[in-house]
């Protein structure tokens, strides 16, 4: 095809085109609205206060700080900026958004006209008792045409389908927001754990080095005849109850950096700590705020609303398929023996056409869709209480956790202490010949178990914070 035979069949079509505009803008105007139920969000009876909040409400909650303002520990915020651009599941939550857009996209698409180009050439041979007033039998045809069709959504039909689209699309991003908050909250357990393991090892060392030093003790009494091989046994038994506990950490502690590092979306590696667990937290206070805020803010009760929209909108789509269908399509275009004669203005042909389909007989199919898109809405809002209720549980537990560990972490302290001195103590009288060493062990014994318990207790205190900041829905913003 030459440049001139182009030159004449875009002067053609142009020639044709308020046609084609006419008829689109007429298209464009039988658009009708939704026929989705007006949408009234559950109703909810939410306490004005969290249940365990001793705190008056205040506007700068736990929630509203960004995860860099409530750990203080400079390695655990380098570990969750990591963990925030490699995590898999981020990864996972960022393509599901991005599938929900193109969907949106679709649904955007079907509410507007679709035009169309074609060209086609055609030879066909005519039997002969048709063809005897023609030259030959054999005839080409060259065509061309524009074709614009247009299903007007006078019922809301699409209309409802892109907006059960769109609010799916923001359930999805709702829903990566709460992964956010679930991988930093993640990261940020798996590391105070991991610091907490390494208080433990630290405690379980200097236990078996103050051990050793008793036993070496013990050891050197015997030989001056004060002490016995029982008393040296009990004390070799102390010893090697404390070592034996050394690689059983070790072990955990390797576990719990390989944790870390599928978090942080890498190999198995080493994870260096940076402060000790008494050091975490920004501020021991964590006032919650108010209960109402938290349909707002939190990503899983967003989504769960979203996901509730969206199936009113699905209502919307089901009641419209009751209704006829009214379809209009528009058409221009070009007739030719020949291509040098394809574009000649004598064989330019269009057409308009309409078209309604009415359902009359479906075997029940449209009443039972329509049930059907009423059950899921119903789900979707038992959905949305229980994820609410479910929240405010969260909360609450997490805010009683942390401040009762922290209750019990302060007595627990006190115990420590008084143990510290009882086993020094202990030492003195064993030393001077005054009690048996059977209160030494006693004493060793009894202080070991109460500072593993005192690191245990300080990572619960710590991992309830870390929980209420979750349960908030803080970290994602």
């Amino acid at each position: 095809m030459n440049l001139s035979l182009v030159t004449r069949y875009s002067s053609l079509v142009t020639r044709h085109s308020s046609l084609l505009l006419c008829h689109l803008s007429l298209l464009t105007l039988l658009v009708g609205c939704s026929m989705a139920p007006r949408y009234e969000r559950p109703d909810l009876q939410t306490p004005t206060v969290f249940r365990g909040d001793t705190l008056v409400p205040d506007s700068v909650t736990v929630a509203s700080l960004k995860w860099f303002d409530l750990f203080r520990d400079q390695t655990l915020r380098s570990l969750i900026d990591t963990a925030l651009v490699n995590n898999n599941d981020l990864l996972v939550a960022a393509a599901r958004i991005d599938q929900a857009r193109a969907m949106y996209g679709v649904s955007t698409a079907n509410r507007l006209p679709q035009l169309n180009a074609s060209v086609g050439a055609q030879r066909q041979q005519y039997p002969e008792a048709v063809t005897s007033y023609l030259p030959n039998r054999t005839l080409n045809t060259f065509t061309g045409s524009m074709d614009v069709s247009y299903e007007a959504d006078i019922w809301g039909k699409y209309a409802s389908a892109q907006e059960a689209a769109r609010r799916a699309m923001f359930a999805t991003e709702a829903g990566r927001s709460a992964v956010i908050t679930s991988v930093v909250a993640a990261t940020a357990q798996a590391y105070l754990e991991l610091v907490e393991l390494h208080w433990e090892l630290e405690i379980s060392k200097r236990t078996a080095t103050s051990r050793l030093g008793s036993l070496n003790l013990v050891k050197s009494r015997k030989e001056f005849g004060v002490a016995n091989d029982l008393d040296v046994r009990q004390a070799e038994g102390q010893y090697y109850t404390a070592t034996a506990t050394i690689p059983d950490i070790e072990r955990a502690i390797m576990n719990k950096e390989n944790q870390i590092n599928v978090l942080l979306g890498r190999n198995p590696s080493a994870v260096t700590i940076g402060d000790s667990l008494g050091a975490q937290l920004t501020s021991p206070a964590l006032p919650a705020g108010m209960p109402s805020t938290l349909l707002q803010r939190r990503p899983d009760i967003i989504a769960a609303e979203e996901n509730l929209l969206a199936a009113n909108a699905n209502i919307g789509v089901a009641r419209a398929a009751f209704f006829p269908s009214i379809s209009l399509t528009a058409g221009a275009g070009f007739f030719g023996r020949d291509v040098s004669n394809m574009f000649n203005p004598a064989g330019a042909v269009w057409n308009l056409g309409a078209n309604a389909l009415q359902p009359l007989f479906q075997g029940g199919r449209l009443n039972a869709n329509l049930d059907y898109s009423y059950a899921v809405k119903n789900e979707a809002i038992a959905q949305y209480r229980k994820t609410v209720l479910t929240a405010m549980e969260e909360v609450s537990n997490s805010i009683v956790n942390y401040r009762k560990y922290g209750q019990v972490r302060a007595e627990q302290e006190k115990l420590v202490n008084a143990l510290r001195s009882e086993l020094k103590l202990a030492n003195l009288r064993y030393e001077g010949g005054y009690t048996s060493y059977l209160q030494v062990l006693d004493s060793q014994r009894s202080l070991f178990q109460a500072e593993l318990e005192l690191a245990r207790i300080r990572l619960y205190e710590l991992r309830s914070a870390v929980q209420l900041y979750k349960a908030l829905g803080g970290g994602w913003q």
